[in-house]
């Protein structure tokens, strides 16, 4: 009997070792897709690869008393962080309900100097016509891939044909004002998203001149993005809508999109 106990003991051990070691070699995608840019016969798939599955919950809040990272922490031990990750991606995508005539894009790099993200184009869709996506990705040289995300989209038909469209329009939205509780924001837009064929975002993603923290750098500006994108209910709404993103006066510090006008100090 004691023999029994401690061979289960050996193999609980080494089973914990190798989901650990899982855990450090896996990447994730805690910031979800977007799929961007449907026309009839092509998409973009955009992703960004994660060290974690989740935005740190756990982490040192910004506050009015705290607006700054504090001495000896770096911004990853704040409230809300999605460090990113280097690896690779890419797409497998199929017409609705036709799974066994897959296509898969090659593996691509993710971009460490643009915050460990990559756009993934996709050519040659049929107009009018339903997909179903599988963004997949994998530590650089992995034989098979740590993180899938499933999703879909609608092209939009031919020109000259009628077609019933709905889409949904938001704006403004803040992570320190999210709504009902700490995993939700945007609840309506979670909602809309079973009859939504597309999103418009009409600007103010993030309030970058806004505190908690101030976006003073372009590292804080993507903490700002990062975490709000690694909500769940963000997440959800973007696997299965294609979006197109304005910009506006907070996206920017300034009301300068309009033409003619510049940034100034």
């Amino acid at each position: 009997m004691t023999r029994v106990v401690w061979v289960c003991e050996v193999v609980v051990l080494l089973l914990g070792m190798a989901l650990g070691a899982g855990e450090k070699t896996g990447v994730h995608m805690a910031d979800g897709i977007k799929i961007g840019e449907v026309r009839q016969d092509s998409a973009i798939v955009w992703t960004r690869l994660t060290r974690n599955a989740e935005r740190n919950v756990d982490g040192l809040a910004f506050t009015e008393e705290r607006t700054v990272v504090p001495t000896g922490r770096t911004l990853n031990d704040m409230e809300g962080s999605v460090p990113g990750m280097d690896g690779e991606v890419r797409v497998a995508y199929w017409t609705q309900g036709a799974k066994d005539k897959r296509k898969e894009t090659a593996w691509a790099a993710v971009d460490s100097e643009a915050d460990f993200t990559r756009q993934i184009a996709l050519s040659g869709l049929t107009a009018g016509t339903t997909y179903e996506i599988e963004v997949q990705g994998r530590r650089a040289g992995a034989s098979e891939p740590s993180a899938r995300l499933a999703g879909g989209f609608r092209t939009p038909p031919n020109p000259g044909e009628a077609a019933k469209v709905m889409f949904v329009a938001v704006t403004c939205q803040e992570y320190p004002k999210r709504d009902r509780s700490a995993e939700r924001t945007q609840d309506l837009l979670l909602d809309a998203r079973h009859g939504a064929g597309l999103l418009r975002h009409t600007g103010d993603i993030e309030y970058y001149d806004r505190p908690f923290p101030f976006a003073k750098t372009v590292e804080l500006a993507r903490f700002k993005w990062n975490r709000i994108y690694a909500m769940p209910f963000q997440r959800e709404f973007h696997k299965h809508v294609s979006s197109y993103f304005m910009k506006d006066d907070h996206d920017t510090l300034k009301d300068d999109c309009c033409p003619g006008r510049r940034m100034v100090s």
